[in-house]
Parts: C-alpha cells; structure tokens; sequence
C-alpha cells in the first residue's frame, strides 16, 4: 500500500535530517514497512576519511572546528542519513568535551566509535565507551586509584549512561568505582591502560552481588542479570523515544521497546525499525512533538538550498544557537526539545536565513525560489513549502506568507527582492523549526 507524502516527510525528518520533495516523491509508491527497512540499511556507508587538518600543527580547536565542519557536511551529504542521525545521538549520550579533552585525536576516535556502533549493538558499545580515551580523561578515570577512588565515571556509568537516576544506591556508586579503579589512560601512548597495581580487587557488593568486580564485569552484570537488563533496556528505549518521537513516551512504548531490545541482545537496528512502525511514532502527539536542535536545523536548510557547510560558516552559528559539536554543555550532553526554543536561538536562526540570502547572492547564483515573481501569489506560496519540503503547511504558516507577498507585491521596485526575502522569511516558519 503507497505511503502518504505526509507520513514519508516526517519519518524522513525524524530518522535523517529532512527531506527534498523529490526524496518524498520517490518513496511514495512503498509501504511504510518498506521505506523503514530501507532507511535502515547501511550497507553502503564506507569507513571515513580523516579529516586532513588533524595531521596538521593546528591548535587543537581548530582542528575540532575542522571536525565540526568534516561532519556537518557528511550528514548534508550523507546518502544514509539514520547513520548521521545515531552518531549524533550517541555523541549526546557518550559524550566528552573539547572543553576538558584538550586533545582532538581523543575525540576523534571517540566519533569514530560512535560511528561504528551507530546501528550496532548497545552491549559492545558500552564496553568500548568505558574504555575510550577521550572519555577516561573526561570524567577522571584515569584518575581513579584503589587508595585515591574516583567517582565520577562510575556515576556516570549507573546514573546517565546505563541504568537512570534512582536505580541504584550510593554503596552501588562505590563498589562501580572499585571496580574501576587502574583503568588509565597513558598519555604518552594515548592509549587506554590496565594497571594491575592500582586495581582495588577486594570483594564488594553491588547491586546485591558480592564478587571481587572488576570494570568490565560492571558492565557485563547488568546486560546480562535478568532483572537489571530491563532497567537498561528501559533506560536506552526512553531516550531512543524522546530522541526520535517526543518525550514522556507512554508505558507500553517503553515496554514494548525494551522487550524488542532485550530479545535482540541489545542491536540497536531492530529496536529502531519497532520504534518506527509503532502506531505512536504516526500520531498527532509525534508529529508534533519535537523542536530541531540547532544542528539539525542547519543541516535541514543547507540540504533544502543547496550550500555547503564551509561556505556558509556555520559553526559559529549552531553555537550561537545553543548547540556546539564536541563541545556539549555536560556529561548529560544536550536537552532535547523545548530546550531549544530561545530568543537567543530565535536571533540567530533570523540571521543564519539573511545570510543564506546574501551568501547565494555572493555565489552568484539565484535562490531557489528563483524566479517566483512571474507566478501568482497561491503558486509562489505553493513553491516555497515545495522547495523546503513542507508537506502539509499550517492554514496560519499559508496564511502569513500569502499576506507577505501581497504587500510586497503592492510596493514598487521590490520584486528583485522578492525570492531571496521570502526564503529568508520562510526559514523562520514553525514548520521549519519542528523536526
């Protein structure tokens, strides 16, 4: 059975960045079943290339700033659009800044990883994360000593990366660091480091287990106790929903995600194709439900008029919207949704559409709306939700374009402005601030 132009728009939103009318058009003959599976495969994704700067004797925040820019471009381009969008979730999830990892090769690796198991699976990923060398600098555990213990990523590691807040107690957030006591990194090697002698291997208890932990075991308990593999699928099936559909997701969609997850030994793929084809991910409340991040805004607009990243400048911009690749504000790394909507934000989302304006004009090329004056006002409209992909326009949104052009269009020697100021205008819809 064809899908609704509606529905492939906003499945093509929320597992990638947006979409052209024509990426629309082309699913429209497909079941939703289809189109999800084929979003899924990433078959064809090769293995990036290096960003050339991070060879090179630059300071390391312009070789960051190299790697912001690297990968805004790769997901404006990306012709699997799911990778991007998971590697930017669990940058949001296991995350380090360039604010205390004052090394761009840690962070780099780290993306990299990220990019790895962006499909793949949860388990392994964890391990990896734990053992990382951006993330060992980040929260300290280079740090952690059996006479000298550390807490910060054995919290992390319960409260925010794997079980949540209130599913574990204090003498829990202990036996964790224990166990995670003598896994350095050495800086010299830029490697992660097992040092024996550091190791805490007394016995302790957590979670209600008695056992001389040590790290890994940590991690290997809880996806494999079957009581507390619920909690972690819960825990990662709240934040896929929230990330993907809209936040305080209901009891049954958490159940039944973390059932998938649990019954597919924690593949990230089979849980995101159920998230998909859940009744809910269709509803009002969905397509309703969440704000752009910064990040996917620009990248959005830069696929709908066709500039580059580089050329526009942007990463002062995202920044400036609240939202700064491999710099999040904490280990929690960013707020979803409402967090987004400032006036700050607002601000400079208003300029980045001025500038997309006039930097199409320094490229010498037209807007794409280009020529629109030769149409009437309900075809210029109808071509501005075409080439910025909104397929279903609120009345209000039809409505404040069609009064603008009026008026425009009653004001003489205007019309040389008019397809650059209507994009610029049409940019601060809400449809284009809602993902």
């Amino acid at each position: 059975m064809p899908t609704a132009a509606e529905d492939i728009a906003h499945l093509l939103r929320r597992a990638g960045f947006g979409a052209t009318s024509a990426r629309v058009a082309q699913y429209a003959p497909y079941t939703r079943e289809q189109i999800v599976d084929s979003i899924l495969d990433n078959s064809s994704v090769g293995w990036p290339e290096t960003p050339t700067a991070l060879f090179s004797n630059l300071s390391q925040w312009e070789k960051v700033d190299s790697m912001r820019y690297w990968w805004l471009e790769r997901m404006v381009t990306a012709p699997v659009p799911i990778v991007e969008k998971m590697t930017l979730f669990w940058h949001g999830h296991f995350t380090a800044s360039l604010d205390k990892v004052h090394d761009a090769e840690y962070l780099w690796r780290m993306h990299l990883a990220h990019r790895v198991y962006a499909l793949g699976n949860i388990r392994t990923m964890a391990q990896d994360m734990a053992v990382q060398p951006a993330m060992l600098w980040y929260l300290d555990n280079e740090e952690n000593y059996a006479e000298s213990p550390n807490q910060n990523f054995g919290r992390e590691l319960l409260e925010l990366f794997l079980l949540g807040v209130g599913k574990y107690t204090e003498p829990d957030v202990v036996a964790c660091t224990r166990a995670w006591t003598g896994h350095h990194l050495n800086r010299i090697t830029k490697l992660y480091e097992f040092r024996a002698k550091y190791h805490d291997a007394t016995p302790s208890t957590f979670l209600g287990e008695t056992r001389a932990w040590n790290g890994p075991d940590i991690i290997n308990f809880l996806f494999d106790h079957p009581v507390h593999r619920v909690q972690v699928a819960r825990h990662f099936a709240t934040k896929l929903w929230t990330f993907f559909a809209y936040p305080n997701p209901p009891e049954a969609v958490i159940a039944g995600l973390a059932n998938v997850m649990v019954a597919g030994g924690f593949e990230v793929r089979p849980v995101l194709r159920a998230l998909l084809l859940r009744d809910e991910f269709w509803s009002v409340t969905a397509r309703q439900g969440l704000v752009r991040s910064p990040v996917e805004y620009v990248v959005n607009v830069l696929q709908q008029v066709g500039l580059s990243a580089t050329f526009m400048q942007v990463t002062w911009m995202v920044e400036s919207m609240g939202q700064n690749l491999f710099s999040p504000p904490n280990v929690s790394g960013w707020r979803p949704n409402g967090y987004w909507l400032s006036t700050a934000a607002a601000s400079m989302k208003h300029e980045f559409a001025n500038a997309i304006t006039w930097r199409l004009e320094q490229a010498n090329r037209a807007t794409p709306l280009e020529p629109i004056t030769s149409l009437s006002v309900d075809a210029a409209v109808a071509r501005v939700f075409d080439q910025l992909g909104v397929v279903a326009p609120s009345d209000r949104s039809r409505a404040v374009l069609t009064a603008w052009l009026v008026t425009q269009r009653a004001t003489l020697y205007q019309g040389w402005a008019e397809g650059r100021q209507m994009l610029a205008l049409a940019l601060m819809l809400p449809e284009m601030q809602l993902a």
